[in-house]
């Protein structure tokens, strides 16, 4: 079970590099239009402090997942649950986007049922 929670570790690891990634890339064509004059000032900002918001939540949980020491938990569940509610408490308190919980709740079901297999 231990390397079950270890293996799920590392693949989340990559999914989060992943999606950093393409929000990264979100950021990039966000100044281009912008640049282009395919969206105004205010489109620019508001989609740019949006994406800044998300990373800022996709690096939360990153460190909430790394600070986390596999053999810790009993079994999967429990160390999804624990990710799930400790990264549920920081978004409220931090303000972050909704998006990010979206995205991270598809993320731990999509690992979780490849390392179930």
């Amino acid at each position: 079970m231990k390397n079950k929670n270890k293996f799920f570790q590392g693949i989340m690891r990559l999914e989060l590099q992943d999606l950093q990634e393409d929000i990264d890339e979100l950021l990039q064509c966000n100044r281009e239009k912008y640049e282009n004059n395919k969206i105004t000032q205010r489109v620019f900002r508001e989609n740019e402090a949006l994406y800044k918001n998300e990373l800022i939540g996709l690096e939360i949980f990153m460190t909430l997942l790394l600070n986390k020491k596999p053999a810790d938990f009993k079994d999967l569940a429990e160390f999804i649950l624990t990710l799930k509610e400790e990264f549920h408490l920081v978004l409220k308190k931090e303000e972050i986007a909704l998006a990010v919980k979206l995205c991270i709740d598809r993320k731990l079901l999509k690992v979780s049922e490849y390392v179930d297999r």
